[in-house]
């Protein structure tokens, strides 16, 4: 049962592969019930690449996933780990619209694909930064619109990953980003600004992702508790140095694991 509902989300669901409708549960499927692109199990004969796209956060994820999958399915996986310190979502699109080839064609091959990646460089109007060094003043933008930019910038991150597949059974799932930092925006007294602010944040990824009915794994809801107010660290998931995970924590961005969240 495990491995038939992960073959099933390993399925990407898009309408232009189709051309029919989507089920409750995101799958394309044809009017005349006939098998399509979008139905079409993997192969399991063959390895399975898995790209990580990631900050910081997520070092260490892509081959504990990696593991889980040879576990649940019996395929073998190749890890390509992209996960990088402070990695923007700009940057990822950026590397998948280079020309190197190398890269495109493994693109165009992998079956599976995780994005995280933060608003920098994304012409954001947005200063949510400010609840990541610490810096004891609030910040001043982080409404919706504020993050524009960066949901664009995923969306665009999305639509060539999924062109380069050319609806080929795919699995994508986005992370969120977690935040270790919430006792220290109680001492500074910028908690209320900065939880709006990271809320605002996670919904921009939602939203991006919902576009393509792609899973978004709720890690700062995890971390961070719905109201995006509790001190990971104090949960022991966040190590001493008040930004990376411990291994209790890096089992929770498991994006396999880490619990799905529809924004509103």
């Amino acid at each position: 049962m495990r491995r038939l509902l992960f073959l099933l989300a390993l399925i990407l669901l898009v309408l232009a592969c189709s051309g029919g409708d989507t089920t409750s549960d995101g799958v394309a499927s044809s009017e005349a019930g006939s098998p399509t692109a979008a139905t079409v199990e993997p192969a399991t004969s063959e390895p399975w690449d898995l790209v990580f796209f990631s900050d910081s956060s997520g070092r260490g994820v892509a081959n504990a996933w990696a593991e889980q999958i040879q576990e649940e399915v019996g395929v073998a996986v190749r890890v390509h780990d992209y996960a990088q310190g402070g990695l923007p979502a700009a940057t990822i699109l950026d590397r998948l619209n280079d020309e190197d080839p190398a890269l495109r064609e493994l693109i165009a091959e992998a079956e599976i694909f995780v994005v995280n990646g933060n608003p920098r460089a994304s012409g954001s109007e947005t200063d949510v930064e400010r609840c990541v060094t610490g810096i004891a003043s609030p910040p001043r933008h982080y409404d919706e619109e504020d993050f524009a930019g960066y949901e664009a910038v995923l969306v665009d991150i999305y639509e060539v990953i999924l062109d380069q597949r050319a609806c080929q059974p795919t699995m994508v799932r986005a992370l969120d980003l977690y935040n270790g930092r919430v006792a220290d925006w109680e001492l500074a007294g910028i908690e209320t600004e900065c939880s709006a602010a990271w809320e605002a944040f996670t919904a921009a990824t939602h939203r991006a992702a919902a576009q393509f009915d792609i899973p978004t794994a709720a890690v700062a809801v995890a971390f961070m508790g719905p109201g995006f107010d509790e001190d990971a660290r104090a949960k022991g998931l966040i190590g001493t140095d008040g930004l990376h995970a411990t291994a209790e924590g890096g089992a929770v961005i498991l994006p396999a694991k880490a619990p799905d969240c529809t924004h509103d």
